[in-house]
């Protein structure tokens, strides 16, 4: 049944509820996969040259500038720390910190994956508008991902050359 049906109000509430259970159940979902699952820089996680080992991002994006306002969501499912700053520089660590920004990414594509359900329910226009939400909302957080990963692997490769 369209939501053109619904009451306004009723169908805005609706998509609201979707996306809140869309973002949680991602979040939930990617928080429960094995590590391995994000181990290595394959198929999308892999950095692409026109990336530049990230600097694309702070050189188009300005990604410096905001990328301290994104919310990090990880602690709140309970099986990572922070994206929000390094805590060690010890190559463990940041290896694990790597492994998130990978587990970060897969959950915000997977969140924007999911948005074409919005077009089963919706007028063809609120599809639209849930689409445009669903990017503006999560390619900035994998814009921050793909930004910081490369750094971190630097980090990461100096340290086990020294050792």
């Amino acid at each position: 049944m369209p939501f053109e049906s619904l009451p306004p109000m009723m169908a805005i509430g609706l998509n609201v509820l979707a996306w809140f259970l869309i973002h949680m159940v991602a979040g939930y979902a990617g928080a429960r996969m094995p590590r391995y699952c994000f181990v290595n820089d394959a198929g999308i996680y892999r950095t692409r040259s026109w990336e530049k080992n990230g600097q694309f991002y702070q050189q188009v994006f300005r990604i410096k500038r905001w990328k301290r306002y994104l919310p990090d969501c990880g602690e709140a499912f309970g099986q990572h720390a922070s994206k929000k700053a390094i805590q060690s520089k010890s190559i463990s660590y940041l290896e694990s910190f790597i492994m998130e920004t990978r587990r970060a990414e897969w959950t915000h594509w997977i969140q924007i994956g999911i948005s074409p359900i919005f077009f089963f329910f919706n007028t063809w226009p609120v599809g639209c508008v849930m689409l445009i939400y669903a990017v503006a909302a999560n390619l900035p957080c994998i814009m921050a991902q793909r930004f910081n990963r490369p750094r971190l692997m630097k980090i990461a490769a100096a340290k086990r050359a020294r050792t």
